[in-house]
């Protein structure tokens, strides 16, 4: 067994798991105040809200790496809400408050509700390769991605129905109060349908 914990009245939410071939475990989460796996620190620089992380272990439990994924600005809430990995990568699904910083870039973010999104990242250091950002004005959520056998990566949710959902070149028009959506895309994060 393994605890992650923080200071004293800070939190710490490992939600979501994924095991690869080899036996190793991904877990992600959010988090409130610093914290660390074994030897790795991952910090926490804002006052309030939820930053997110992710972390290898080998299949003894020791951490490989860590990784996490700053607000950029004070009280921004994520939350990571699925993991999946296939032969090379480990992705997870995210919806975060304000824009979130992944490689040094802000996420695009034009509502006042979540906006979501998808990113691909290596199995040997966790550092993100690529990330598909998408949302509306209204309020949506992602809920489960997996790879198919092909490693095409399909991804579901919902969203308010009386606001367009844009996902890469598409645009969904929901009808009733929350619609589901579902999509695939590939390795390169094209959607395809």
């Amino acid at each position: 067994s393994k605890i992650f914990y923080g200071p004293q009245y800070k939190s710490v939410h490992s939600t979501n798991i994924a095991v690869d071939k080899q036996d190793n475990i991904y877990i992600g989460g959010h988090y409130n105040g610093t914290f660390q796996v074994d030897t790795i620190e991952i910090p926490y620089n804002h006052d309030e809200g939820n930053d997110i992380f992710m972390v290898k272990l080998d299949p003894d439990g020791a951490a490989i790496w860590g990784q996490y994924f700053s607000a950029e600005s004070e009280e921004g809430w994520a939350e990571i809400s699925s993991v999946a990995v296939d032969s090379g990568s480990v992705y997870f699904s995210f919806q975060y408050s304000v824009p979130l910083i992944i490689n040094g870039v802000p996420l695009p973010y034009t509502s006042p509700w979540y906006w979501l999104a998808v990113a691909k990242a290596s199995q040997e250091t966790g550092v993100v390769e690529n990330v598909l950002p998408f949302g509306s004005d209204g309020i949506q959520t992602i809920e489960e991605i997996k790879p198919d056998r092909e490693n095409n990566i399909l991804v579901t949710g919902c969203f308010t129905g009386g606001s367009a959902l844009n996902i890469g070149s598409f645009t969904l028009n929901g009808m009733g109060d929350d619609d589901g959506y579902f999509f695939k895309m590939n390795q390169d994060f094209e959607v395809l349908w």
